[in-house]
This record gives structure tokens, sequence and C-alpha cells, in this order.
């Protein structure tokens, strides 16, 4: 059941991610993530909502050449960088997730940066994950 009542407008977010073994949550491209971030004025993932105008501002300081974005909700929404790295499986050329050499880590408390009053349009984040 979500956090947000009342008369909130719910968006459906279905960006294309990844999971990576031993990890809680998906590897994400910036542009997706953006894009979500872009949709509403709060975003929920798992149990976890928070307001995105600085949660935007935020990633975009932490954005790198060459990585990804790893989201995870482990009681808090938990964003971190990730590489990329090329590798060759069965002689098939696929891209893969290594952790960063740069490591960027940010632990956002539920209801951060929500106003006072309930937000008008929460995106609700439901990655489709291979």
């Amino acid at each position: 059941m979500s956090i947000i009542r009342g008369t909130a407008k719910r968006i459906q977010a279905r960006p294309w991610g990844r999971t990576v073994r031993g990890l809680p949550g998906v590897v994400l491209s910036w542009g997706d993530f953006e894009d979500v971030l872009k949709m509403a004025e709060a975003l929920e993932y798992g149990d976890v909502v928070v307001g995105t105008p600085t949660l935007l501002k935020l990633v975009r300081l932490m954005r790198e050449d060459g990585t990804d974005v790893h989201v995870a909700a482990n009681g808090r929404l938990e964003v971190t960088l990730r590489d990329r790295k090329r590798v060759v499986k069965n002689g098939h050329p696929r891209i893969a997730s290594v952790k960063a050499k740069r490591q960027h880590f940010l632990g956002i408390v539920n209801r951060a940066w929500l106003r006072m009053k309930a937000p008008r349009t929460v995106v609700v984040l439901r990655p489709r994950a291979s």
C-alpha cells in the first residue's frame, strides 16, 4: 500500500534495468533514471517516497561518463554509481556493471524533500529487470 494517500495522481514508470547478483535493487541508465525523476513531484520505490526536484539536482552532480546508477530501497533510497564494462560471454559481447572506481553513494531517508501538503503527482518506479 502506498504511503501517499489522497488525490495524488500515480504514474507507473517501467524503465529497462538489470539486476546484480548479490545486490538488492536494479541498475538503470542515467537517461532512464533522469526521465523518471522529471515525470512527477515525488518518487516511490519500494516503501520509500522522496521528493524529485532536489534528488534530480544531486543525481546530476554524481553523474560521470561510462557509469550507470544503482537504485535500491532498504528502508531508505540508496543511489550508487556502477561502472560499465565490456565482457565477452560465450563469444558474445555483453555489458556488465562493476563497482565504480570512485564510489559515490547517496542514502535518502523516507519522506525526504516532500512539502507539507501531499504531492499532486507521484511516479512509481517498477523497473523491468532482465
